[in-house]
């Protein structure tokens, strides 16, 4: 059994306006849930949430074996045309940003602690991809190597609720996570839905070059994909403007006060390509897991969106268990 993401339309209410919601690595999207409910009730909008996983798995391997991130990015491209606000959680927000390709904006954007690194990071994460070794290359073995079945439910909860995130998951969100994250098999038993191998699959193919650089080789399969510029430039580009403004009438980057996996080196590096783009914190990089309502409250007030301005609607999930 896989995770296959599959369309499900917003209910149109006449002139409606919706939000575009990409989910991050190794969580079903309806793990989401209760963040998006949140959403939809706190911004009063229609929200549909795409899955990443299945259109990974969808795309072709490489001769060393290994899938890229681009057939994702693909699966995400169509979605940002119909939508006026996008918001991205960890690989999500990365994945979302790489798909705008510069061309169609929506209204307002939200990076919700995305893998967006500074050259010394990316050139430490692609050294250590390539000859295994470093923290980087630890966090893929440590996640190809977790647990992921279990005899039962309870087994499974026990097991997952020793460590992080599972066990920062607000009551809510475990319940979506064990509803929609967990599945039987053939003999009985409990597995994930998104395997420990395509977790680190995904993570192994972390795209380091977003933003990309001015400087950077592009390779032929990124032609088209970014403008050749700096990241400065291409907001300018996407907003008309003739000097650096607001990325796409409002573009805001909550980071993770802890630094997971962003670190201040990062944050600074994005700040001097974009120094008009909005900073806002996060208690901890799974927030939408652990405080929905108050996050989306919480990017209510920052945003300056009254609500009821994009629409007044319902969640709209992306992604079925086939």
């Amino acid at each position: 059994m896989s995770y296959r993401p599959m369309s499900i339309a917003s209910k149109k209410q006449g002139r409606v306006k919706k939000i575009l919601f990409v989910g991050g690595n190794g969580f079903p999207v309806a793990t989401y849930g209760p963040f998006l409910d949140a959403l939809a009730k706190t911004f009063s909008c229609d929200v549909t949430a795409l899955d990443l996983h299945g259109a990974f798995e969808a795309t072709p391997r490489e001769k060393d074996g290994r899938r890229t991130w681009h057939g994702m990015v693909d699966y995400v491209k169509p979605e940002l045309e119909v939508h006026d606000m996008a918001v991205g959680h960890s690989l999500g927000g990365a994945v979302m940003l790489a798909a705008s390709e510069g061309k169609r904006a929506v209204h307002k954007w939200v990076l919700l602690d995305p893998p967006l690194f500074s050259p010394a990071t990316r050139a430490a994460m692609e050294l250590q991809r390539r000859y295994k070794f470093g923290m980087f290359h630890k966090i893929i073995q440590r996640t190809r190597n977790a647990q992921g079945e279990w005899g039962s439910y309870e087994e499974a909860e026990v097991y997952l609720r020793q460590y992080k995130p599972y066990s920062l998951m607000n009551h809510a969100t475990w319940e979506m996570f064990k509803a929609y994250g967990l599945r039987e098999t053939a003999d009985g038993r409990v597995a994930r839905v998104v395997s420990p191998q395509t977790e680190s699959d995904i993570f192994e193919s972390t795209p380091t070059e977003i933003p990309p650089f001015p400087w950077q080789p592009y390779a032929p399969e990124h032609v088209g994909l970014y403008p050749r510029d700096s990241f400065a430039q291409y907001m300018r580009r996407r907003t008309g403007a003739g000097q650096r403004g607001q990325w796409n009438a409002g573009g805001t980057y909550y980071y993770s006060v802890q630094h997971e996996f962003t670190r201040r080196n990062d944050l600074d590096f994005v700040s001097l390509l974009a120094d008009n783009m909005e900073f806002e914190t996060m208690s901890c990089h799974f927030e939408p897991f652990t405080n929905p309502e108050g996050l989306a409250e919480g990017m209510l007030e920052e945003l300056k969106i009254n609500p009821g301005v994009l629409s007044a609607g319902r969640t709209s999930k992306i992604g079925s268990i086939t």
